[in-house]
């Protein structure tokens, strides 16, 4: 988001473009972590949600 910054004006295109980009980015991580929690769930038999409820 510095290139807003350091410009006069704002690429309506770029902005539409990084945006995009840091929400796939998220969403990636988001599903990669939900893979990788599955393979914990598994293994310990504890879903990470449970341990927080009484």
């Amino acid at each position: 988001m510095a290139f807003l910054v350091a410009t006069r004006g704002i690429n309506l295109l770029s902005l539409a473009a990084i945006l995009a980009a840091g929400t796939l980015a998220s969403a990636g991580a988001g599903a990669l972590n939900c893979y990788l929690d599955r393979d914990m769930t598994r293994v310990w038999g504890v879903r990470a949600i449970d341990q927080f409820r009484e």
